[in-house]
């Protein structure tokens, strides 16, 4: 019997909270980001639609309405506050 997706990713979820190897959870992690490099890589691999740029303009500017934004400076000094 096949899952649905969102089966699925509970599943590994679940299977993924009792590893307790902390070099299986590392390879885990850089297979997450490697993929995840991949996928963006794709999405920039050809050029946005006048719609999809118009789109994302008007989430922008509603975003900076409802002060959903951040300066850059206040995210340099966030950052700077990483381990």
């Amino acid at each position: 019997m096949r899952n649905n997706l969102q089966s699925r990713k509970i599943n590994f979820v679940q299977d993924f909270l009792r590893i307790q190897n902390e070099a299986v959870i590392r390879r885990f992690e850089d297979m997450l980001r490697q993929e995840q490099s991949k996928l963006t890589e794709a999405d920039l691999s050809y050029p946005m639609s006048l719609e999809e740029l118009n789109t994302v303009i008007d989430q922008a500017e509603k975003d900076d309405r409802n002060g959903r934004l951040t300066n850059a400076n206040d995210l340099k000094k966030e950052i700077d506050n990483w381990e």
